[in-house]
């Protein structure tokens, strides 16, 4: 068991440090933290309507890439405003549709 962790400790080093390269030089590394936020919107609704939260948090993962992607093209700004506005506008909404029991679940884990 212990040679398959380090194997696939090892190809996820590998992995991420091919992938972590292309934020790196295009100047967007803090982008996965903000990402990562656009979740919330989605986990609030899967709870809200009593299905799988990581569906509901991969469907806004996706529309959240997408639409930074799109809003940085079309409004001629820098992918960092791109990033700050809507990490910032999902991550309200998220906190809005999540109830607070799920909300303390999804931050702290289930006691």
């Amino acid at each position: 068991m212990a040679a398959e962790f380090w194997l696939l400790a090892a190809a996820a080093s590998i992995c991420a440090g091919l992938v972590g390269a292309f934020p790196l030089m295009r100047r967007v590394s803090l982008a996965g933290d903000a990402i990562s936020h656009i979740a919330l919107p989605g986990l609030g609704i899967a709870y809200l309507l009593h299905f799988d939260p990581l569906l509901g948090a991969a469907a806004t993962l996706a529309a959240g890439a997408l639409l930074i992607w799109r809003a940085g093209a079309l409004a001629n700004v820098d992918m960092e405003t791109a990033v700050g506005v809507i990490f910032v506008s999902a991550l309200a909404v998220g906190a809005l549709l999540t109830p607070n029991t799920e909300m303390l679940e999804a931050l702290f884990g289930s006691t």
